[in-house]
């Protein structure tokens, strides 16, 4: 547990805001994204960490049904980048160092201050260059990525367009972490998720949603 409110306030990260600081218990969010962090100090002597986010979260499936294709895209995620991510040594972790550093595969997520709906449309037209409207978007269901420490929840959406359609240009902060948009076969992305080759978290788990749906 963070001992001294003033050594909290120097160390949460920029933009963050203290919304309360009990002895027990310390509630920081971010005004940008209206996320919150709890650190409380639980029964044992370990602090519990819990994370909400906005209630408009979205991880999207773009799918061509008739083609039976499923977007995805290769992103750069600070966590798992060797070069960008934080300075972590090889005996502090249960993989190989020189597992760090590949490519995460992954289909379209965000939040925003709006619905789902508003977010999986945002996401789209930022992540893959496409525009969508409400009647191409299903709410299929609900996933929780950590439920040790994550309250709210993500919807999957699913949305329907035409593989066919030309990639638009991203905009110059998007085009610096997306790469390799790619529209795949169901069958292949079925074949990547055997050989280990999405380990996403999120992303296996609004596919298996999909999958299930659809069977």
């Amino acid at each position: 547990m963070l001992k001294k409110i003033k050594e909290c306030e120097k160390n949460i990260r920029r933009g963050w805001k203290i919304r309360n600081a009990d002895p027990d218990e310390i509630i920081l969010e971010d005004p940008k994204y209206g996320r919150i962090e709890i650190v409380a100090n639980c029964e044992g002597g370990h602090d519990q960490i819990c994370q909400i986010s906005p209630t408009g979260a979205a991880i999207v499936l773009l799918v061509d049904e008739l083609e039976d294709k499923i977007y995805l895209h290769t992103e750069e995620r600070p966590a798992v980048m060797k070069e960008n991510g934080p300075q972590i040594k090889e005996n502090d972790l249960y993989i190989p160092f020189d597992y760090l550093g590949r490519d995460s595969i992954e289909t379209i997520r965000g939040y925003s201050e709006g619905s789902w709906k508003d977010t999986a449309k945002k996401e789209i037209k930022d992540e893959a260059g496409y525009d969508v409207v409400e009647n191409d978007l299903e709410e299929l269901g609900h996933i929780n990525k950590d439920t040790t420490t994550v309250a709210s929840y993500i919807t999957v959406v699913l949305a329907r367009h035409n593989s066919r359609e030309e990639f638009k240009e991203l905009n110059e902060e998007e085009k610096q972490k997306i790469k390799n948009r790619k529209w795949y076969k169901t069958e292949e992305v079925k074949e990547m998720i055997r050989k280990n080759q999405i380990f996403c978290a999120l992303t296996l788990a609004a596919l298996n949603v999909y999958f299930q749906k659809r069977s």
